[in-house]
C-alpha cells in the first residue's frame, strides 16, 4: 500500500465509528480546504473529500498491546485474504480486547478474533 492511506468515508461520523477504505491523496488537507483532503478510493475510483486520512503500517506482534486502537480488515478473522480484497474491502478502527493468543498471531479486536497479519497500526494518535 505504498503511497496509499486509509480514509474515512462518512462525513458525519467520528473516527471510531467510521468505515475506512484504501485511497490515494489527490489534494492534501490544508487550511484552504478546511483541513479536508481530496482522495481517490482504490475500490471504486470515486473521488471524494474527507476529514480523516490516516497513514498506517502493517502490524507486527511486537507492537500490539492490550487496549490499543488499530485498523482491522473486514475479513481479519480469515486465514487468507487476496491482495485485491486487502486493498479494496473496508477497514474499521477497533480496540484490542485480548492478546491471549498473540503467540499464535491472533488477537481480539472489539471481541472479534483477528489475525495480526490483517491488522494495521495508525501512524498518528487516534485518541
Amino acid at each position: 500500500m505504498k503511497d496509499e492511506v486509509l480514509c474515512a468515508t462518512h462525513e458525519s461520523r467520528g473516527l471510531l465509528d467510521n468505515s475506512y477504505y484504501v485511497a490515494k491523496v489527490v489534494t492534501p488537507a490544508s487550511a484552504s480546504t478546511k483541513n479536508q483532503a481530496e482522495v481517490i478510493l482504490v475500490h471504486n475510483g470515486e473521488k471524494m473529500w474527507t476529514k480523516y486520512v490516516i497513514p498506517s503500517h502493517a502490524a507486527s506482534k511486537e507492537e500490539i498491546k492490550l487496549g490499543m486502537i488499530l485498523f482491522r480488515h473486514t475479513w481479519a478473522n480469515s486465514e487468507d485474504i487476496s491482495a485485491e480484497s486487502y486493498r479494496k474491502q473496508n477497514w474499521s478502527l477497533g480496540r484490542v480486547s485480548s492478546t491471549d493468543e498473540l503467540f499464535k498471531g491472533v488477537v481480539e479486536v472489539q471481541g472479534d478474533k483477528s489475525h495480526v497479519k490483517w491488522l494495521r497500526i495508525p501512524d498518528q494518535p487516534i485518541e
